[in-house]
């Protein structure tokens, strides 16, 4: 089966700390001691479900569902702890549901603009909610622990502190199938087979991770406990909170997921093992040199980004962000682009200099959460 790639992304760099002991001077013979047997950690289940139970807050976004958007779905759920290392969903109930349309106003084999939420928009936007889409969602079972339902972690037990496990062993694999007739009823409702990482350790705070769904099409699931989205609830995430202007801005670590097998992962804990980083600024970008389908297709406002080398900070390319959820609800989501050429920071088109056009892409998409320090990416 193909990896699927995402990344998590940080505020700030995660950076290894090492401590040195001092010298001491002679002491007459002792007894010998026996020395304290060490200390057995243990990471599963009961790193994320402290008591019986955890009520969650989730998204789940399939991306390519057809050629126009993607869906963009936010869910309840109540996780039961059945063993030390099984979980199962007791319920499952939508409470947001939207699309991300990418209608491109440019291609040929596309309506000249797209519909939805009551509102006709051209370019990339998350539309309004279809609240007669949230609703609960009936599980296929929704009595314990089976095939078709489970969230099953990966056990871990030895000496190491839960803050050093490497990454990948702190994951899990789940497997959610709705009833029959639920997915003929919301055609963003799908199966799901996905490959999680766990964020955070005692406990943790957010599981997330990419898979496929019962039609084949790519898709990525975080989520986190309720009490945490409660506990911000009066500070929405704005389309300011993106901004972090200087090196390091946001920086974070690539995995690749596989249902049924460990994530793979480069970062090992020091920023040197990090794989993306970018300032955000508080500046409009002035679409130089863009295509004009390019800024029909992104829209107004969009802000400056700058990607950087993560050896030393050094300018790598430009980019630009935009904040998609304008319309209310938790899902946040941002959208971070990448222009080219824009190799040199003095010469080329998306900075000013010759006359030659200036491309631009998607690059990442973010979901933000919690205390806005953490976004993951699809």
């Amino acid at each position: 089966m193909k990896k699927l790639s995402l990344y998590i992304l940080t505020s700030t760099f995660i950076l290894a700390s090492c401590g040195g002991g001092g010298g001491g001077g002679g002491s007459a013979p002792s007894t010998p001691t026996t020395p304290p047997a060490p200390t057995t950690y243990t990471f599963d289940a009961r790193n994320f479900i402290i008591s019986s139970q955890l009520e969650v807050i989730g998204h789940y976004f399939v991306r390519d569902f057809t050629n126009e958007f993607d869906c963009v779905n936010t869910f309840q759920a109540t996780l039961v702890k059945s063993s030390n290392t099984e979980i199962y969903f007791q319920n499952f109930n939508l409470i947001e549901s939207r699309v991300m349309t990418t209608y491109d106003p440019d291609s040929q084999d596309r309506d000249d603009e797209s519909e939805d939420g009551g509102q006709i928009q051209d370019g990339v936007h998350v539309s309004e909610d279809y609240s007669s889409y949230n609703v609960a969602a009936s599980l296929y079972d929704n009595s314990g622990v089976s095939s078709s339902n489970n969230i099953t972690f990966y056990s871990y037990s030895g000496t190491t502190q839960p803050s050093d496990i490497p990454y990948e062993d702190r994951s899990a694999n789940l497997s959610l199938d709705f009833a029959s007739g639920e997915l003929d009823r919301d055609s963003c409702l799908l199966d799901m087979r996905i490959s999680l990482l766990a964020a955070g350790t005692s406990p943790v705070h957010t599981l997330y991770g990419t898979g496929n769904t019962s039609h084949g099409e790519r898709t990525f699931l975080v989520m986190f406990p309720k009490s945490d989205i409660d506990s911000f609830a009066g500070d929405a995430v704005k389309e300011a909170d993106i901004f972090h202007d200087g090196f390091p801005g946001w920086a974070g670590f690539q995995s690749y997921h596989s249902h049924g097998s460990k994530p793979t992962i480069s970062f090992n804990g020091d920023a040197s093992t990090l794989d993306e980083a970018f300032d955000a600024y508080n500046s409009l970008n002035g679409y130089t040199k863009w295509y004009g389908a390019d800024i029909s297709y992104y829209g107004s406002p969009i802000y400056d980004v700058t990607f950087r080398n993560l050896t030393d900070g050094s300018y790598d390319q430009t980019g630009f962000s935009k904040f998609l959820s304008k319309n209310g609800g938790i899902q946040n989501m941002f959208l971070i682009g990448s222009e080219s050429p824009s190799d040199d920071p003095n010469y080329g088109p998306c900075i000013g200099f010759t006359s030659s056009n200036c491309n631009a892409q998607t690059y990442l998409l973010l979901f933000m959460y919690g205390d806005k320090k953490k976004v993951t990416w699809i």
